[in-house]
């Protein structure tokens, strides 16, 4: 993988400038929840980039930039349900390649092209846990092929990094959401040192950081189970942070489990 520093400054600046991210300090919140089970001091939205016509036509500019520049060798496109689609539509398109839509119930798009031998080339909105790739890799390989390389526009850093050299797939990504991202968005004045100091401590190890923060503010947990939507996710949070401090979040929210946990909750609710 090459390092276009150009290219991620210029899309980093352009996230932020389509509200892509969302930070703790501007939200006052003591942390963000995520659908893995995981809590962390910001979220980004890669979908963000369409909110207008000039800054989805860079982002995809930049995407396809980047392939020329790396000079890759591709057959065939992958992309997976949904949000990676509007990032490889306009890639296929350019290259002229044709593309395997990957649906989230396990099905594939028509088509009548043979993956066998084939140089397949992933397109991802967001790199975050490694869950998705980990499926379309296994949905392309029980069609006859396999991933080889994986194109993101955007790279959380995280535990999908090592999911990837699992997959031996060749990782790729517009912006890396690294130490240098972070700093460049403290030098040019979009976030703050200390928010920037937070960034930094949750990159190096994102499971110590969610300990240490909902050790110190669980409330949002009871907010999220009262919330029926996710209610599921609180608790998963719960259990996850409980079993990673050997109990202490439950004896600070004043339960021994889940179950009272709940119980606690609806007694409050009424």
């Amino acid at each position: 993988m090459r390092y276009f520093p150009k290219l991620k400054k210029e899309q980093l600046k352009l996230l932020v400038s389509c509200n892509g991210f969302e930070f703790t300090e501007q939200k006052n919140k003591p942390w963000f929840d995520y659908t893995s089970n995981q809590i962390g001091p910001y979220y980004v939205q890669s979908m963000a980039v369409f909110s207008n016509a000039s800054a989805s036509q860079s982002a995809i500019n930049a995407m396809i930039e980047y392939i020329n520049n790396q000079e890759m060798d591709i057959d065939i496109i992958s992309a997976g349900e949904s949000r990676d689609w509007p990032f490889a539509f306009p890639i296929q398109n350019h290259l002229g390649k044709d593309i395997k839509m990957l649906y989230k119930d396990g099905k594939t798009s028509f088509g009548t092209f043979d993956l066998k031998d084939k140089k397949i080339l992933h397109i991802g909105d967001l790199n975050n846990e490694g869950s998705s790739i980990r499926k379309w890799q296994k949905m392309i390989q029980e069609a006859g092929g396999t991933i080889k390389q994986a194109l993101f526009y955007v790279d959380r850093m995280e535990n999908g990094v090592k999911v990837l050299e699992e997959l031996g797939i060749e990782r790729h990504a517009i912006v890396d959401l690294d130490n240098d991202s972070w700093q460049y968005l403290m030098n040019n004045g979009f976030i703050s040192q200390s928010m920037y100091q937070e960034l930094i401590k949750y990159w190096e190890d994102p499971l110590k950081w969610g300990c240490e923060k909902i050790i110190k503010h669980p409330e949002p947990i009871f907010e999220l189970i009262k919330n029926e939507k996710k209610r599921e996710r609180g608790i998963g949070i719960f259990e996850l942070y409980n079993k990673e401090t050997n109990g202490k979040l439950a004896s600070i929210l004043g339960v021994r489990d889940f179950a009272e946990l709940l119980l606690k909750v609806s007694i409050n609710k009424k």
